[in-house]
């Protein structure tokens, strides 16, 4: 009887562990298969469902084009060139985007260039900015698309103390 009962139990242990091993296995599979479901998800969670990437900051419908140009660029304060690191040749921007401005392709170099300003130099302390493309005074050059070939030219004129005083009296 004895033999009966320690045969019974080592039955009901085995019987334990391979209910034990099938749910280790259960949960294996459960868990890779989760694992996989995360993967393949997150991406398209993160991307929002896109597959290509766009710049955070613009519509895919106001981006360009990839391309490569060159534009020349000729900058001036007080009749002085400006120094710009890295042009390429001391005076090409390098556009690698069909829809890049101007003050954008000279964020790139470091420049800063608004409808008054021109780095730390503004119209507002009596100064005057004027740009020119291709020879032609741009009136609106803050939303100006560079193209291949383009020639720019960037000139302030720091006001002097005494047409500053003429224009106050």
């Amino acid at each position: 009887m004895a033999k009966k009962k320690s045969k019974r139990k080592q039955t009901e242990k085995r019987a334990r562990k391979k209910e034990w091993a099938r749910r280790r296995r259960r949960l294996l599979v459960t868990g890779i298969s989760l694992l996989l479901l995360v993967a393949l998800a997150l991406p398209v969670f993160i991307t929002g469902g896109r597959m290509a990437p766009t710049r955070p900051t613009e519509s895919p419908a106001a981006r360009g084009t990839e391309a490569h140009w060159h534009v020349g660029l000729s900058v001036t304060v007080d009749g002085q060139p400006l120094s710009i690191p890295n042009l390429e040749n001391d005076r090409f921007l390098d556009i690698h985007d069909t829809a890049t401005t101007l003050p954008q392709a000279l964020a790139v170099y470091g420049v800063r260039l608004t409808e008054t300003c021109l780095n730390e130099n503004c119209t507002d302390d009596g100064g005057r900015l004027t740009v020119s493309v291709n020879g032609q005074p741009m009136e609106d050059f803050t939303r100006y698309l560079l193209r291949q070939g383009d020639e720019v030219r960037i000139e302030f004129s720091k006001a002097v103390e005494g047409r500053r005083r003429q224009v106050a009296t």
